[in-house]
């Protein structure tokens, strides 16, 4: 194949972010391919200088033929320079969490969700197809104007899970010798992760079930106001030596909670895919999950979906699944097999490849 380029844009990109994790995966399916592809981005972490590019950098590097993705996350300049562009545009949308959700907390933020939506719209008729990694973001796009939608699978190696961390591990399972289940959340300190109701359901799940119960929470803060009052909260239900939180985790780390936890339990408000969810089915972790937005279509039949997420329903859930944890699993391990493998790395490459080619042919000769 020639080398016709495929160039990503994206807002920031950050170590460990899933959307930045997504475009190296692209990225290196795409150069294996033969196509010539590089990422251009508004801001670029320090660790990761020399993976992207400024993103106006493109105009003097763009060539005839080139394909464009952009990973659509935020409301950023990108979005207008691209919407300027006159190369194929895929759309490919991760989601924007609702401004409602942010409002009490960071009402700046909540005004960038709302015109990171805008911006959205006003791709539509600029975009030659819009994607989502869900059937939910998928939708989101229609909703808006896009007149050709689709969804492609996330780029996400989870065989990176393979080899845990054994000083974190073992550090993990001291903590076990003294009894108590111990639950696992990942995701970011923010309001739509509504980390504050899994805090509430321990307290209940303790005081009822398992008074030795304790929770990690998994993830950098990215609201101060939430994450100060998430503290709070821990410290007023006298809950700090039962609330463990990790800003940071390598991949080594990672696997070892995953491996270390009875279970993982979710609350969230707003989820455009949720990929701890799979990254808690493929280390063999069972799930607890109130049913918002994506949740349903990323667990399927492979978890326990809670329509309400009162503190004593949660708690009564994590019992049922941890009284009885061997046989829930062996029940369950089939469907959690097939939902890792729906997302394979492999399918996805392959759903990168069939979507980037179909653009590239139908671009006028």
């Amino acid at each position: 194949m020639s080398r016709l380029g495929v160039h990503q844009f994206l807002a920031t990109l950050l170590p460990g972010d899933a959307t930045g994790q997504h475009a190296f995966g692209i990225r290196k399916c795409l150069r294996e391919a033969g196509w010539h592809s590089e990422i251009f981005a508004e801001a670029v972490h320090d660790d990761l200088v020399g993976e992207a590019r400024y993103f106006t950098d493109y105009a003097a590097a763009a060539s005839p033929g080139d394909v464009l993705i952009y990973q659509m996350t935020t409301a950023t300049p990108v979005s207008a320079f691209l919407a300027a562009r006159k190369e194929p545009l895929i759309v490919d949308y991760h989601n924007v969490t609702p401004p409602e959700l942010y409002a009490r907390w960071e009402p700046a933020v909540a005004q960038r969700n709302r015109y990171a939506r805008e911006e959205l719209a006003q791709l539509a008729q600029r975009s030659t197809v819009g994607v989502g990694d869900s059937e939910l973001n998928r939708s989101e796009l229609e909703d808006v104007g896009f007149k050709r939608t689709g969804v492609l699978p996330l780029l996400i190696d989870l065989n990176r899970l393979d080899a845990a961390d054994t000083e974190a591990l073992a550090e993990l399972q001291r903590h076990k010798l003294s009894g108590g289940t111990d639950l696992l959340f990942v995701g970011r300190l923010v309001p739509n992760k509504a980390q504050h109701d899994l805090v509430k359901a321990l307290w209940v799940y303790r005081r009822y079930f398992d008074p030795d119960a304790r929770l990690w929470l998994l993830g950098r803060p990215s609201c101060a106001p939430y994450a100060s009052a998430l503290a709070s909260l821990v410290a007023d239900l006298g809950l700090r030596d039962a609330v463990q939180f990790r800003l940071e985790a390598s991949d080594a780390v990672l696997a070892a909670y995953y491996r270390a936890a009875d279970l993982f339990v979710c609350a969230s408000e707003h989820e455009g895919f949720c990929i701890p969810i799979l990254e808690a089915m493929y280390s063999k972790l069972p799930v607890v999950a109130y049913a918002s937005s994506a949740i349903p279509e990323t667990l399927q039949n492979a978890g326990v979906l809670l329509e309400s997420k009162s503190a004593a329903m949660m708690a009564a859930a994590f019992d049922y699944i941890c009284s009885r944890r061997k046989e829930f699993l062996s029940a369950l391990e089939p469907a959690m097999r097939a939902r890792v493998d729906a997302f394979s790395i492999e399918r996805a490459k392959a759903s990168v490849l069939d979507l980037v080619n179909e653009v590239a042919q139908e671009m006028p000769r």
